[in-house]
């Protein structure tokens, strides 16, 4: 009778087992034709695995949120240099200095390559400082791993195949050296009562789990998973809505403050819209930080200051007044 129950939970066990491998393996992306892991090494050697502490931590004493770049280097440097992170000589000079940069690095200009390198050297920089440097994905970050290249210019997509021997498509495809990268860029960065993202975030998707949008994002960039939910990749989801970054109603503030409530938060930091300058809404629970400032746009360059309640942005000449949060 003991020889028969053994055996019985043996057979169960070895069902699920290969059940739950069927279930992994469906859901991956079919790679056969990707790089090695040798090629990718040789493409760029320096890809940080994820850190979880990096989508829910605690907050610093001072922190300056940087906004959409769109392949401008120049711009980049520039809004560094603001926040003081870097010197002249593109060194991190920010000691325990927190950098928040909201997402859409990539698309309208023709430094793609450049810009992800200096951040990608940065954050050893910072953190060997103390300091860090947390890069949220945006719907340009999204569009390249699709293989949506309809933003890319032609010079950018040359430096890759020059620099790096890739065609875009290589460089960014789900488990392509630079969609390595990216994943580890998250799509929510949730610091003590803030939230950084790219276009937004609903209660819906605060619901569904920030953490389990990140986990699921960071998945399909490695090519392990071959479908998004609608709340990332959808019209309306976090890489994508406007309700918050254009000009909020009434309606929409109610909504932000369902959104924060559920969330554990108190203030939104977003980009994706275009701003004349840097701006609060809604009592101050939104930040909109895009102020376009590449070359694309032609826009001021500002970024956003954080030290404690208190919200200053920053421009290249002077700083403005300082507004609490409270």
């Amino acid at each position: 009778m003991k020889r028969t129950s053994l055996f019985l939970i043996t057979v169960i066990f070895s069902v699920l087992l290969f059940s739950s491998c069927t279930k992994v393996r469906s859901q991956t992306v079919d790679n056969s034709n990707d790089l090695t892991d040798v090629e990718i090494a040789d493409v760029y050697s320096d890809i940080t695995p994820v850190d979880e502490e990096s989508v829910m931590v605690k907050k610093p004493k001072r922190i300056v949120a940087i906004g959409d770049i769109h392949g401008d280097l120049g711009a980049l440097k520039r809004a560094l240099r603001t926040a003081g992170a870097i010197n002249e000589s593109d060194e991190w000079i920010g000691k325990e200095l927190v950098i928040v940069q909201t997402g859409d690095i990539l698309d309208r200009g023709d430094d793609d390559l450049e810009v992800i390198e200096l951040l990608e050297k940065l954050k050893i920089e910072a953190e060997n400082a103390g300091g860090k440097i947390h890069t949220l994905s945006g719907n340009h970050e999204l569009m390249n791993i699709q293989l949506n290249f309809n933003y890319a210019t032609e010079a950018s997509t040359r430096t890759f195949a020059d620099k790096k021997g890739l065609t875009r498509e290589e460089a960014f495809k789900p488990g392509g050296p630079f969609a390595m990268i990216l994943s580890n860029y998250p799509a929510i960065l949730k610091m003590d009562k803030m939230i950084f993202v790219h276009g937004g975030i609903k209660k819906e998707h605060v619901l569904y789990g920030i953490d389990k949008i990140n986990n699921e994002y960071r998945e399909w960039t490695k090519g392990n998973l071959a479908l998004l939910n609608s709340y990332i990749e959808g019209g309306y989801g976090i890489f994508w809505m406007r309700d918050f970054s254009d000009e909020p109603d009434e309606v929409d503030c109610l909504a932000l403050s369902e959104s924060l409530e559920a969330a554990e938060a108190q203030v939104m930091i977003v980009g994706h819209s275009v701003q004349k300058s840097i701006s609060s809404a809604c009592d101050g629970k939104i930040w909109r930080i895009d102020t376009g400032m590449s070359a694309y746009y032609g826009g001021q360059l500002e970024v956003l200051e954080i030290i404690k309640d208190e919200f200053k942005p920053m421009s290249e000449k002077f700083t403005f007044k300082v507004i609490s949060s409270k």
